[in-house]
């Protein structure tokens, strides 16, 4: 990487990182606090997982949908030409950056009316879920932008999206050890910390962008590449079509779905609460971002090491990941559909659900940041010296928009489909404490009926999400 590259700054990439572990606090706190927010919002017990699995689900649905709204509204602004009346050409879309720094200072301004409806409703679980759903919507925005803007700091950024996990399972393990009875306290404290560490950020992402050593770097996703250098003075000749750019990047761009399609279904809806009791799942919460740490670091010093400048066949090894979640993903039935007495023992085992649990985020803790990083090596590789052939072609930086919206569309489709699943196992009886039906339909046709039900439930839930029936789950 060159160190006249924005990603051979380390002080570009440390503010890059920065900013992205403050802007993924509140979402993460959800995950690692969730039992803690059950009990401050008086959640019943049978509807944890559904009321989780909606509120991320939809969340996912509103990230998804300000991810494209920032792809479509940078692409106006590119055809609109705003730049040329500045002699500036029309594909330097300087106007994202801007719009990205308001989006960024609107996250902040409604985490900050998070904190005060924190203090003052008394029906906290509604609000707050919608709080956090029009939260989405302007994170999705913001973190495109990002992704789009820098996309050379992919990998840092997906490490310190991760690494924002860490510092709220670490200063939620200080809160317990104080204020474990008062749940609301610690829920408020955590969102206190989150808004500090937000303006913070919102400061520093307009340093980045307008006077830091930064900014004078920084050119925009749809920059016209054949007219630059690349990095290492090698210059780049002509950028790769969205065909052929999508064609090259197929394996890294597959490996977030895979991934996704188990550990979103399972967790947290099935794993692990639908298999233990609420006040020992929040251990296994707490346990969940050193799972997920480990990928993004490995990865992440990989890149330091600068091997992985640009996505290799070799990389294809770590589809081996995807094996151990699919056995999981059937295991985790077992005890909840069947009456075996191994797979029942599942069931109230802290330690079998933990291994599971922690096994499913371990293996998609490498899938989720090598699909990003890899689409991103394959539209912007990295190379200190000479490229092949002398020049370096650029893969085009819509891709990587594309990914994020369909990732986070999918996300989305997974976690709702979850909603359904959860939703009608409940209803026919095979949840907490004994797990009996309240059926008496044959094996094959509760197989059918279960099928059918996730489904349409998932779809039915999908609109109602829009007129709020959260209530009904309070």
């Amino acid at each position: 990487m060159s160190e006249h590259s924005p990603g051979g700054n380390i002080s570009c990439k440390l503010i890059a990182a920065f900013i992205a572990l403050s802007s993924h606090l509140i979402m993460h706190q959800i995950d690692v606090t969730s039992a803690h927010f059950s009990v401050a919002f008086s959640i019943p017990l049978n509807n944890i997982s559904i009321y989780f699995s909606k509120l991320f689900s939809f969340r996912c649905l509103l990230i998804a949908v300000g991810t494209f709204s920032e792809f479509l509204i940078s692409e106006i602004f590119k055809h609109l030409d705003f730049g040329a009346l500045n002699g500036v050409g029309k594909k330097d879309n300087k106007y994202r950056k801007y719009i990205s720094m308001a989006c960024f200072a609107l996250v902040l301004a409604i985490r900050v009316l998070l904190l005060i409806f924190l203090y003052r409703s008394s029906n906290l679980g509604y609000y707050v879920y919608i709080i956090l759903s029009v939260e989405a919507f302007f994170f999705g925005y913001f973190h495109a932008s990002v992704l789009a803007i820098v996309p050379e700091h992919s990998l840092a950024v997906a490490l310190a999206a991760n690494v924002s996990r860490l510092f709220i399972l670490l200063t939620q393990f200080c809160l317990d050890a104080i204020l474990y009875t008062r749940p609301l306290l610690m829920i408020k404290l955590q969102v206190l910390i989150g808004v500090v560490m937000t303006g913070i950020a919102v400061v520093l992402w307009f340093y980045y962008h307008q006077i830091g050593p930064c900014s004078s770097h920084i050119t925009s996703g749809s920059t016209d590449l054949s007219a630059l250098p690349g990095p290492g003075g090698i210059r780049v000749k002509e950028e790769k079509g969205f065909g052929r750019t999508f064609a090259d990047a197929i394996s890294p761009f597959m490996m977030f779905f895979v991934g996704s399609m188990f550990k979103d279904f399972l967790y947290p809806g099935v794993l692990p609460y639908a298999l233990l009791k609420r006040d020992i799942c929040h251990i296994i919460n707490m346990l969940v971002p050193v799972s997920n740490m480990i990928g993004p670091v490995v990865l992440f010093f990989l890149e330091i090491a600068e091997v992985f400048p640009i996505w290799e066949p070799s990389y294809n090894w770590f589809w081996v990941f995807a094996i151990p979640m699919a056995m999981t993903f059937v295991l985790s039935f077992m005890p909840i559909h069947t009456r075996i007495p191994f797979f029942r023992s599942i069931i109230n085992s802290r330690i079998k659900v933990m291994y599971m649990t922690l096994g499913v985020v371990f293996c998609n803790g490498f899938l989720d940041p090598l699909s990003f990083g890899g689409v991103a090596k394959v539209v912007k590789p990295q190379f200190r010296g000479k490229a092949r052939n002398g020049t370096l072609k650029y893969g085009d930086n819509r891709l990587i928009t594309f990914h994020a919206i369909l990732a986070l569309f999918m996300r989305f489709v997974f976690s709702k489909i979850s909603v359904g699943y959860n939703d009608t196992r409940v209803s026919l009886g095979y949840c907490l404490p004994k797990f009996r039906p309240l059926h008496r339909m044959s094996k094959h046709n509760t197989f059918w009926y279960i099928l059918r039900q996730t489904f349409k439930t998932a779809w039915k839930d999908t609109g109602s999400d829009f007129s709020m029936n959260i209530k009904n789950y309070l």
